[in-house]
């Protein structure tokens, strides 16, 4: 597809190795950037994950946010119902 093409496709992924979730309409941010703390133990680990898989840090953190997120999505759910959110 012609980069020209790609401005309004939702075919196009970020990178050859994303998962379809995450091809996003290009109006909206692909991605918002944010800066996260980790203990030395885990970036050592996060490297060698990485140099493993030759996936970049920040996709192994990604995958890992979706598996928890994914494991406590009935009470996403419920809080979205609540009128009461929290800020």
């Amino acid at each position: 597809m012609p980069v020209a093409d790609l401005k309004d496709s939702t075919d196009f992924p970020l990178t050859l190795d994303m998962p379809d979730g995450y091809n996003l309409p290009m109006k909206e941010p692909i991605m918002k950037r944010t800066a996260i703390f980790i203990r030395p133990d885990q970036t050592d680990q996060l490297r060698l994950l990485s140099d493993l898989t030759g996936a970049p840090w920040a996709e192994l953190i990604r995958r890992a946010i979706d598996i928890y997120l994914e494991s406590r999505k009935d009470e996403i759910a419920e809080a979205k119902k609540s009128p009461a959110r929290r800020k």
